[in-house]
């Protein structure tokens, strides 16, 4: 652990992901909402009430089944979330940083043929490759979704002996070189680097 920081005002933090230079975002599922904060090297604490941006976005049918997972698209200026279930959702929110016109919409057509994926945890866009990854806490599999709409079973949890031990993931990422992080409750990282199988 190379830094601990405190998260002061908010209810039940889901998720967090890096926008540009200090700038984050982390995704509150109890109040519905996104908030960009900034974080540097000296930050301590991060109080909600000094959040730079706001903005809230209640999908959820049933309580505790709500907004889980954040990723950002900085080119287009657009996040992406996932609502955990009852619905399943995707959704795109496009113009929020750059206070241009904003955008909602369910990108309904990323969640057909994903039905062995019980639940969305977390999500993933690699600007790069341009795909999604989407992670199942209940299902314990990470899917995969390219710009054909092909969703694929990218990797069982399950199936090795190492991530099987994964309790509730949760988070998940992935840097330049393709090496993917996924992150569980209570306190457990995975680090899976890339090789010629996984990509």
């Amino acid at each position: 652990v190379l830094k601990k920081i405190d998260l002061k005002g908010f209810r039940d933090t889901e998720d967090i992901t890096y926008i540009k230079e200090n700038i984050f975002a982390i995704l509150d599922e109890e109040l519905s909402s996104i908030f960009i904060v900034e974080i540097d090297n000296d930050t301590k604490v991060v109080h909600r009430e000094n959040s730079l941006k706001e903005f809230n976005l209640d999908y959820r049918y049933f309580e505790n089944f709500g907004l889980e997972g954040i990723s950002y698209d900085k080119v287009e200026d657009e996040f992406y979330i996932v609502n955990e279930r009852s619905p399943k959702k995707i959704i795109s929110i496009k113009g929020f940083m750059t206070d241009s016109n904003i955008k909602i919409k369910d990108k309904e057509e990323l969640e057909f043929n994903n039905v062995y994926l019980s639940d969305f945890s977390a999500i993933h866009y690699d600007e790069v490759m341009r795909r999604f990854y989407i992670l199942s806490d209940e299902s314990k599999i990470l899917g995969r979704v390219d710009e054909q709409i092909d969703f694929s079973k990218y990797l069982d949890l399950s199936n090795n002996k190492i991530s099987s031990q994964m309790t509730n993931p949760e988070g998940i990422t992935k840097d330049k070189e393709g090496n993917i992080y996924i992150v569980g409750e209570p306190n457990l990282f995975l680090s899976i680097k890339r090789d010629k199988v996984l990509n």
